[in-house]
């Protein structure tokens, strides 16, 4: 009867702690179910976005094309200078850093499948930060493409509907910073197209590198500007306005994600301070007990990637990408 009381007691307090976490990062549980709804759901009309099949090569790539493509794309929205060589140089270096962490945590834990995984773990976190990274650029650019739009829909109306010369000038106006950046590979890329296929394949290009919706539907106005020839100028006004408002709506939500950030930090920040206070009022062996035995060491491992991944966590979705 105690043991039957004791497990129920459990499964409540498991229950209410479950459910405490849900709703503290209901924010995030929110923004991933629409990040989802948006990648999943979202392709037919981002599809009808797209009046022609510029988009969409008729020549199916190989797996290797594929990989290739998408690490120039990640290498590219996330570094200041990026070329085709660095993809090999990222492959290399991430390849050369797992062998030297397999071996250091060989040595130190003297557990071949614990050396494994943390191995594996050190191959793939540079592709996952840079992935981090470039989702955080994402929700920066959300913000910062209202900047592109104010300056775009002037500019248009001064050069008589000439796409290319409007993006040309903000540049000149655009703040530095990867939206900049990306604009101004944009403009390179158009002022140098041969065929239409070309400028379409650097505007999809340009899409994928801010990661917002709001540079779809701007990339689907550079493309009827450029490639179709039609006039634009009602849509990007549209656009306009449509941020305008939902930025508006933003604004009374700035402090609504403050408990999630708090909550995510205070691991982060508190761990090395408990290491340090249980060294001078516990125990002045702690930091021998927590490295130098294996069983230990696991457990700092463990703990470890669970601190920064909750930092991580709550770093990212802190501020809400502004999309439509």
């Amino acid at each position: 009867m105690a043991a039957m009381l004791n497990t129920l007691i459990q499964i409540v307090l498991y229950t209410l702690a479950c459910v405490g976490v849900f709703l503290l990062f209901e924010h995030v549980w929110r923004d991933v179910y629409a990040w989802m709804r948006h990648t999943y759901y979202g392709i037919g009309h981002r599809q009808m976005l797209r009046v022609s099949e510029g988009f969409r090569s008729s020549k199916k790539a190989t797996t290797n094309d594929r990989v290739q493509e998408h690490l120039e794309l990640l290498l590219r929205a996330t570094l200041k200078k990026s070329s085709k060589p660095s993809v090999s140089r990222f492959v290399m270096g991430s390849v050369v850093g797992s062998a030297v962490v397999f071996l250091l945590a060989l040595a130190g834990v003297h557990n071949l499948p614990l050396a494994a995984v943390t191995a594996l773990l050190a191959l793939v976190a540079p592709y996952g930060l840079l992935n981090i990274r470039r989702y955080h650029l994402g929700i920066q650019n959300s913000y910062d493409i209202g900047i592109l739009i104010d300056i775009l829909v002037p500019e248009y109306r001064k050069h008589h509907g000439s796409m290319l010369h409007a993006l040309t000038a903000a540049v000149e106006y655009l703040p530095t910073g990867p939206l900049r950046r990306s604009v101004a590979r944009l403009v390179d890329q158009l002022a140098n197209h041969v065929t239409p296929v070309e400028a379409r394949r650097a505007v999809d290009k340009f899409s994928k590198e801010l990661g917002t919706s709001w540079a779809v539907q701007i990339a689907n106005d550079i493309e009827h500007a450029i490639v179709d020839g039609v006039d634009v100028e009602f849509s990007l006004s549209l656009t306009h306005k449509e941020f305008k408002e939902i930025e508006d709506a933003r604004k009374g939500q700035k402090f609504a994600r403050l408990d999630s950030l708090l909550v995510a930090c205070v691991p982060f920040v508190m761990w090395p301070g408990m290491m340090v206070l249980f060294y001078f009022y516990l125990s002045r062996n702690i930091f021998l007990y927590q490295f130098d035995t294996p069983a230990s060491f696991r457990w700092f491992i463990i703990t470890l990637i669970f601190t920064f991944g909750s930092f991580m966590v709550g770093i990212i979705f802190y501020r809400p990408k502004q999309d439509m």
